[in-house]
């Protein structure tokens, strides 16, 4: 029973065991660029062989993540710029790199957002601005990708109360279609709320107030769920020395405790604006930008490990198909880390700032990426889940790759119903490719 219980790692090194060549890593910038505006760029699979794919010359100041969408696309926001300098929501093939500008924020839409967008279970783009907005404290925005028409559904700061001016966090999504999210301001200590979105009646509710001092304060970006269920994020600022936290939350029982305080006295640097991921060795991992570091936080024991110097990292990592993680420092630097052999190199410079976000890896082969490793929920689904014998996969499914915990490939399918009776006892997790890319799951093998 401790097998099946064992917690998976949310994105495994070996769990897409594709050829690397097959993918490539796009970012953005917010300066730099033929107009000094800001780039959309790309990378070859480790980071390499650097290419600007568009200028900025409307929009100002890229910020944040390019969410690869079901359609394929890729969506971003820049924080300036447009029409109304508030601003501006576009799209971009990563196949012909055309670049099309969708909407020109406007203040009551919501402005200047610094955040990213996410797809939620119904198909819609969901974004939080950190500006604008009926009471000027920011909104959330929906996004239809099918007509383009982007619509305020939600105004932070009714209250003082009430969350207000979300910073860089996207929203992420729990199975009951609920989306959680923190802003930088607000709630009773005026320290910022981790708080969820209700969509179907567009309601917000507040989960929990930071106060600074005493539970951290200014949570700049976005939350993970880890595999053990809990969601964990960081706070900029507050605690004893007022130099940030890392926190976890149990949305089940609705309780809150702080994990770490950063200070000074500490080897893990202060102040982190990103977020945390989790790795395939079920490690959390994290960057400061203030005596910047990249750092490892095991949600066990809730120890911080140093692992590399950095020169002010104010975004967030991921684990790409080859199992190394790969960043970006607000100087510019693209930088890789093999967690495997813990070596760190340098790959590109990217000619501009990077802020907020993190890299996005785009399937070269046409097919969408890999689903998001924030979102809590997933597209298909295994029945029955525990199984012993034969599984079903509810999908039209394209091809099954079944990992253990460790990443390596046990098994592959091409049909949507077939024996798993050969596994051992455990937990596994299960990509499915279909038409509209590959999705992440797990079952228990009884």
């Amino acid at each position: 029973m401790k097998r099946i219980l064992l917690a998976i790692a949310v994105f495994m090194a070996g769990y897409l065991n594709i050829q690397a060549q097959d993918y490539e890593l796009w970012g953005v910038t917010q300066s730099g660029g033929a107009n000094s505006q800001g780039t959309i760029y790309k990378t070859d699979s480790v980071g390499n062989n650097h290419s600007v794919v568009h200028d900025f010359s409307d929009g100002d100041k890229a910020v944040g993540t390019l969410l690869q969408a079901t359609n394929g696309l890729l969506y971003g926001i820049t924080t300036l710029g447009g029409a109304n300098d508030y601003g501006i929501i576009y799209s971009i093939d990563p196949s012909n790199h055309a670049f099309t500008k969708i909407v020109d924020l406007t203040y009551s839409m919501g402005s200047r957002p610094r955040a990213s967008f996410m797809q939620a279970s119904n198909g819609m783009l969901y974004l939080t601005t950190y500006e604008g907005g009926a009471n000027g404290d920011g909104a959330i925005i929906e996004l239809n990708t099918s007509t383009n028409i982007a619509t305020n559904v939600f105004d932070f700061g009714a209250t003082s109360n009430d969350p207000a001016r979300p910073l860089a966090g996207e929203l992420i999504e729990a199975n009951t279609g609920e989306l959680f999210g923190v802003s930088r301001e607000g709630g009773q200590y005026g320290g910022g709320t981790l708080y969820k979105f209700n969509p179907v009646n567009q309601t917000v509710d507040v989960l929990h107030e930071f106060s600074s001092a005493s539970n951290g304060g200014e949570p700049f970006n976005s939350l993970l769920e880890a595999s053990n269920g809990l969601l964990y994020g960081m706070t900029y600022s507050g605690g004893p020395t007022n130099k940030g936290a890392i926190f976890a939350y149990d949305a089940a029982v609705d309780t809150f405790a702080v994990q770490h305080y950063f200070s000074n006295a500490g080897t893990a640097g202060t102040s982190p604006q990103g977020a945390l991921m989790e790795a395939s060795d079920g490690l959390l991992y994290g960057m400061t930008s203030t005596a910047a570091t990249l750092f490892s936080f095991d949600v066990n024991t809730t120890d911080v490990t140093t692992i590399q110097s950095l020169v002010d990292a104010r975004t967030t990592l991921i684990q790409a198909s080859n199992g190394k993680l790969y960043g970006t420092t607000y100087g510019g630097s693209l930088f890789e880390f093999d967690i495997a052999s813990q070596t760190f190199a340098q790959q590109s410079n990217l000619g501009g700032f990077s802020l907020y976000g993190k890299l996005t890896e785009v399937s070269t082969s046409g097919s969408v990426g890999l689903w998001d490793e924030n979102r809590l929920f997933t597209e298909v689904n295994i029945f029955p889940n525990p199984a012993a014998d034969r599984i079903t996969i509810d999908a039209n499914i394209i091809s099954v790759k079944i990992y253990n915990m460790t990443g390596q490939l046990l098994q592959s399918e091409s049909s949507r119903t077939f024996s798993v009776a050969q596994l051992d006892q455990g937990m596994y997790t299960v990509l499915v490719s279909t038409e509209k890319g590959i999705r992440r799951t797990q079952f228990v093998k009884l």
